[in-house]
């Protein structure tokens, strides 16, 4: 189905068109702008926006679902049904959330089962009631929405600094950060407790010359966690690698983990997993792209 909406990437968009689409077919488990609900994933934080990974999200809502989103069927001794997210429980409760934001409480001693159905609390076959170029423009105006980045003491979103040999100091101080469980520690000067896959850091950069750069992490990971993938994107490129231990939290290591062909002008990079995370992805305090 989703190579059926390949036409979707090349179709002209209407972003404001694309906003009343969303309050018709989305607003019931998603909220942007202040319309609809926030019971599925935080599509402001999402942190692959690609046109790609939108449609799979919308036409093939099963193939990878984290699991605070599976759905689950509550059936109760008295033969009621109720299908929702397992938002909260306790050892006397449960807290099913469900579309269009309603929430049930549940005794224990009300349930006859509760077992996750396997698939996600989007349902399938949207592609009944958004032809290809609805689709474009639903996505455009879910792409088009950007979030504000969170705030920290010691974190100053910049222009990257470029030093006097060329290479472009992305430190952890400069950048945005987006997502449920990034934050900067001022204590150390790096980001950390990177433990969702909707998390993100961005920075701006103007590269001083056209050229191949390594790309060098300077990091920390705790062996237990390591193993986790990271994603980076800059100008078009992409460096995709496996995280590895550097011992505890504390022992930082430089390590170049590719090489990237940038043009000169301004652009953005981004960090963020690929895929979901076991425990945390790392803890970073700078990025240095350096010239070949």
């Amino acid at each position: 189905m989703v190579a059926q909406y390949a036409a979707v990437k090349t179709l002209p968009s209407d972003p404001r068109r694309g906003r009343q689409l969303f309050a018709k077919h989305c607003a019931s488990c998603h909220q942007l702008e202040g319309t609809g609900h926030r019971v599925g994933p935080d599509l402001v934080a999402l942190s692959d926006k690609s046109i790609d990974a939108l449609l799979v999200a919308v036409l093939d809502p099963n193939r990878a679902v984290e699991d605070k989103y599976r759905e689950y069927l509550a059936v109760l001794v008295d033969g009621r049904q109720m299908r929702g997210i397992l938002a909260s429980e306790s050892d006397h409760s449960i807290t099913l959330l469900a579309q269009e934001g309603k929430s049930y409480e549940l005794l224990r001693s009300e349930l006859e089962t509760l077992a996750a159905t396997g698939k996600s609390l989007m349902p399938e076959g949207v592609e009944n009631d958004i032809p290809p170029q609805d689709m474009a423009d639903l996505i455009a105006y879910v792409r088009s929405v950007e979030g504000p980045p969170k705030s920290f003491p010691g974190n100053t979103p910049r222009l990257a600094h470029v030093r006097d040999d060329g290479s472009i100091r992305l430190a952890a101080t400069d950048c945005r950060i987006y997502g449920p469980t990034l934050v900067f520690e001022e204590l150390y000067r790096n980001l950390g407790y990177w433990g969702s896959s909707e998390d993100r850091a961005v920075w701006e950069l103007d590269v001083p010359r056209d050229g191949t750069y390594r790309v060098v992490l300077d990091y920390a990971c705790h062996n237990d966690t390591a193993g986790n993938r990271f994603h980076i994107e800059v100008a078009g490129q992409v460096v995709i690698g496996t995280v590895e231990g550097t011992g505890t939290w504390d022992n930082y290591r430089r390590k170049t983990v590719g090489k990237v062909q940038l043009p000169q002008g301004r652009c953005q990079l981004e960090v963020r997993s690929d895929g979901p995370i076991q425990g945390y992805l790392m803890d970073l305090r700078e990025i240095v792209l350096d010239p070949e």
